[in-house]
């Protein structure tokens, strides 16, 4: 027992000397569902990669951060690179406003005060001189208010919409993939260049089929 303690797989009591399930087995347990997920989501990013032309995302949120778990390049993405294993603000990506509003008041109030309201991070942002180059801008995150605001909205249309947020010149839609007990685990996406802005409303549909697929037991 003192081998698994010392791997974070059981923690003991100081007071009771008795162990419990240590916190690294928790999160070794939530990277395999993670894992799992991944896969039964693959078809679906496909199929909405193929069918909207676009790039498609599974998200989780870690931390403060959303990392990107699984991604598929449309026909039509100008990029050659997915976003898997990258990881983002959850405030700056309608990934990360999703995967928020499962939380209720007192954990969104936890969650802000640890991550939100923390120095600016970067935002990609194209250089005027020519379409290859990026420089890095600073935002600052929302205030809680603001940011509660926005997930109640998020919560009554049961999706997220990001216009230039993380990327200029790209629009995002993401809607929530649900545990059988309708926890918001993950995050679905599709997102492409500004000048498809007027067909982002055509993805939800698809998104949210996805989205029933995959929510609820394995």
């Amino acid at each position: 027992m003192a081998t698994l303690a010392e791997a974070g797989l059981v923690d003991r009591d100081p007071v009771t000397l008795r162990y419990r399930l240590g916190g690294r087995l928790f999160s070794l347990a939530a990277r395999t569902e993670e894992a799992a997920l991944a896969r039964r989501a693959r078809p679906w990013l496909r199929r909405l990669a193929s069918t909207t032309g676009e790039t498609s995302h599974l998200c989780v949120l870690r931390g403060g951060a959303v990392v990107t778990l699984a991604s598929e390049l449309g026909h039509a993405a100008g990029r050659t690179q997915t976003w898997e294993g990258v990881s983002t603000a959850a405030w700056l990506t309608p990934s990360g406003r999703v995967l928020l509003s499962g939380h209720d008041g007192p954990s969104l109030e936890a969650w802000f005060a640890t991550h939100g309201a923390g120095e600016p991070l970067p935002r990609a942002r194209r250089r005027r001189i020519g379409p290859e180059g990026w420089l890095l801008a600073r935002k600052r995150p929302h205030r809680l208010e603001s940011l509660v605001r926005e997930l109640e909205l998020v919560r009554r249309e049961g999706r997220a919409v990001s216009r230039g947020e993380l990327e200029d010149g790209v629009v995002a839609l993401s809607v929530p993939v649900r545990s059988f007990t309708g926890e918001v685990v993950a995050a679905l996406n599709v997102s492409g260049p500004a000048s498809r802005d007027e067909a982002l409303r055509s993805w939800g549909p698809l998104l949210h089929e996805a989205s029933r697929s995959l929510s609820g037991p394995a």
